[in-house]
């Protein structure tokens, strides 16, 4: 899948990529200054690249904050504790 926009560097061509995704308000989670940063220094493959990003965050976060809401329901507190590093299978 393709989420090539045409490229100046500015927000509306950034925003056509995040809205490529669905999701309402990801603007809140995600600090679109950095997306752009990144797109901006990839120059041709930026779109790609943040495309790609994207999809892995939005795969990843809710495993994650399953994993954790696990360990709090069955008082894993070192689990909690490392939250963060939560190895995913």
């Amino acid at each position: 899948m393709s989420y090539q926009t045409s490229h100046p560097s500015d927000t509306q061509a950034l925003e056509a990529v995040v809205e490529k995704f669905g999701i309402p308000n990801l603007h809140l989670v995600i600090d679109l200054r950095i997306l752009q940063d990144l797109r901006t220094m990839l120059d041709s493959d930026g779109d790609q690249f943040v495309a790609e990003l994207l999809d892995i965050y939005l795969t990843d976060a809710p495993l994650r904050v399953q994993m954790i809401k696990d360990a709090a329901a069955n008082g894993e507190r070192t689990k909690l504790q490392s939250g963060s590093r939560f190895a995913l299978s």
